[in-house]
């Protein structure tokens, strides 16, 4: 008899600040009285600030070099270290934002703090400060029907791009829905057009009153000629008679 085995998979967990420092702290780069302290502080307990950005506001100095910082950056390459994932600076300028934008809305990248940053035909890079929530991986997945490949970002550059990005392809999108629309007449071209139409036809009718006035002409200088030959052929006749 087979026994199934089930397959368990790590529980979702958001970034907490109690994890980040004491992670941290086993990791040699906070010392435990500071981290405890940070931990005591209860104005640092807000859930709508990313735990790395709560730690790089501290500037505590880094252990492994004192002139720096533990600055964002530097922050966000721990955590993409210990979460074994790629990291990535998220530059703006090399990425297709009409694109990557295509891949979810702005609502889903929102909820989960995630930003697609590059679209292959293969498979879809997306950028996330939350390496321990992945129920959107799935779901993205069959949707797609692409390979997702995670990369850890600055948690303050996601935000941020997230809405420039969108904003920007709300942008491209309106201004491509414009040049496409029909074109509406101007009303100064149409008057201009419909005076066109009857100058045309003045100069039409002008020429055909100027014709007949010459076949008129014509005809009349006809009849002038005319009527001068009947009245020499009448004298002669009167002449001949006379003699006669």
């Amino acid at each position: 008899m087979q026994s199934a085995v089930a397959q368990i998979s790590p529980p979702e967990r958001r970034l907490t600040l109690e994890l980040v420092v004491n992670d941290l702290v086993a990791d040699g780069l906070a010392a435990k009285e500071v981290a405890e302290k940070l931990l005591r502080d209860r104005r640092h307990a807000r859930g709508d600030v990313h735990p790395l950005v709560t730690v790089a506001e501290q500037k505590w100095k880094d252990p492994r070099n004192p002139k720096k910082l533990l600055h964002i950056e530097t922050l966000t390459e721990w955590l993409a270290d210990r979460a074994k994932l790629p990291y990535l600076h998220i530059d703006p300028f090399k990425i297709e934002f009409a694109t990557v934008t295509k891949v979810m809305s702005n609502a889903y990248a929102t909820r989960f703090k995630i930003l697609p940053v590059e679209v292959t035909p293969r498979e879809v890079v997306i950028a996330t400060c939350e390496p321990y929530v992945r129920e959107w991986e799935p779901q993205l997945q069959q949707i797609l029907r692409k390979e997702i490949k995670r990369v850890i970002a600055n948690p303050l550059d996601i935000n941020s791009y997230i809405v420039e990005f969108y904003n920007l392809a709300r942008s491209v999108k309106g201004a491509s829905e414009t040049d496409q629309a029909p074109t509406a007449r101007l009303p100064i071209s149409s008057s201009s057009s419909s005076s066109d139409a009857p100058a045309s036809s003045t100069r039409t009718t002008s020429t055909s009153s100027t014709s007949a006035t010459g076949c008129c002409s014509t005809r009349s200088n006809s009849a002038r000629a005319t009527s001068t030959s009947n009245r020499g052929a009448t004298r002669a006749t009167c002449a001949s008679a006379l003699t006669a």
